[in-house]
C-alpha cells in the first residue's frame, strides 16, 4: 500500500469516527429538546397510589410538587426526612412522592419516613424516566398552580428554594 493510500484510508477513518461523534451529539440534543418539551408543562400520568387509588397527575390550581425517589437512595432517604420536618411550608402546594419501584418498597419508603401528609404512589417508569429526563434521585419538578414548570432539580434541595418559586 502506498503511502498516499494510508493516509486517504486515515482520512476516511477519522471523517468516519467524526460524523459518528457528531450524529450521537445531535440525537442527544434532540432528546433534550423532547424531554424539555415533554416537561414544560405538568404531563398528566397514572399513578398508583399506595393505598391503591389509581388516579392521573392533573392541574387543580395550586403549585405542584413532584419528588421522584428510589428507596434505597440515602439521599431520598435525607430528603424526605427534610421535607416532612419542613411540611407546613408546602401545605399551598400538592406534593407527590413517586417512584417506579414495586408498591411494597413504595410502602414501606412511607411508613418510614412518615410520608402520610403527602401523596405518595407508585409510576410506570416508560411515563416518567425517560420522557422527563429522569436519571438521578432525587429528583424534583415544581410548576405553578396553572401546570407551567418553574424549575427542576437534581439531587437534595432546600424548601426554600421551592416555595420561593410560588
Amino acid at each position: 500500500m502506498t503511502r498516499k493510500n494510508k493516509f486517504l484510508g486515515y482520512i476516511f477513518i477519522v471523517v468516519g469516527v467524526l460524523s459518528l461523534l457528531a450524529m450521537g451529539i445531535l440525537e442527544r440534543l434532540e432528546q433534550k429538546e423532547i424531554v424539555r418539551n415533554h416537561v414544560a408543562s405538568l404531563p398528566s400520568f397514572s399513578i398508583l397510589s399506595i393505598h391503591g387509588n389509581l388516579t392521573r397527575l392533573e392541574v387543580k390550581d395550586k403549585p405542584v410538587v413532584l419528588f421522584f425517589f428510589h428507596s434505597t437512595c440515602e439521599h431520598c432517604q435525607e430528603e424526605a426526612k427534610y421535607v416532612v420536618e419542613h411540611r407546613q411550608k408546602l401545605q399551598s402546594a400538592d406534593v407527590y412522592f413517586l417512584s417506579t419501584e414495586n408498591l411494597a418498597d413504595i410502602q414501606k419508603f412511607a411508613q418510614n419516613y412518615q410520608l402520610h401528609p403527602f401523596q405518595v404512589g407508585q409510576v410506570k417508569d416508560e411515563e416518567v424516566s425517560v420522557p422527563m429526563g429522569i436519571r438521578t434521585f432525587p429528583t424534583c419538578f415544581v410548576y405553578a398552580k396553572s401546570g407551567v414548570l418553574l424549575k427542576q432539580f437534581q439531587g437534595q434541595i432546600k424548601i426554600d428554594a421551592i416555595t420561593a418559586l410560588f
